[in-house]
């Protein structure tokens, strides 16, 4: 419980290297999301396996079937990464050269609970000094207001089968009367 009074619940990771292994995790935090929705969820640690290829520094550029495991377990928990600042790649194996491997294997998640209520936090990943993987610090910091929230769409709310009545049926809403073009 915050100084506020608001109630969170904090995960702290490790993921083993194997990745068959990380599988029963994946299975512990599906189990703990569906006792914790909706309450803001921050989950934050060493997964020690990247998202996307992206998140590897000259690694392979395709999704291995660990990523996909990781990713599949994420979607189902509706998790996703809150804003960061700092170093991209939190793991290296210290090397140089051509020997040299960077990677984002550390993250801090968020789920909707936590983004429509800690939208202004954000994680730090600083350098990492001696260790081989960038320490994080989360800030709840004060929230500026501009205005409107920003739109967030997560990608797995179209895999639920409501997903386009929903759209179709609030399309009137999106556009000003008077303003615009009909589609067809």
């Amino acid at each position: 419980m915050l100084g506020n009074g608001t109630s969170v619940h904090l995960s702290f990771i490790y993921g083993l290297c194997d990745y068959r292994s990380r599988r029963d995790l994946w299975k512990d935090l599906i189990f703990i999301s569906q006792r914790l929705a909706p309450a803001p969820w921050l989950i934050m640690g060493d997964f020690n396996v990247p998202r996307f290829p992206q998140d590897q520094l000259h690694g392979p550029p395709r999704v291995s079937k660990a990523m996909s495991e990781f990713n599949e377990c994420l979607n189902a928990i509706e998790v996703d990464d809150i804003r960061s600042v700092g170093r991209f790649f939190t793991w290296s194996n210290k090397r140089e050269g051509n020997v040299a491997v960077n990677k984002k294997l550390d993250r801090v998640l968020g789920n909707w609970g936590w983004h429509k209520v800690f939208n202004h936090s954000f994680a730090h990943f600083h350098n990492p000094g001696v260790s081989d993987h960038s320490p994080v610090s989360v800030s709840l910091s004060v929230p500026w207001h501009s205005g409107s929230k920003p739109f967030k769409f997560l990608n797995y709310w179209v895999g639920d089968g409501r997903f386009l009545g929903l759209v179709k049926g609030s399309e009137a809403r999106w556009q000003p009367a008077g303003s615009g073009h009909q589609q067809t």
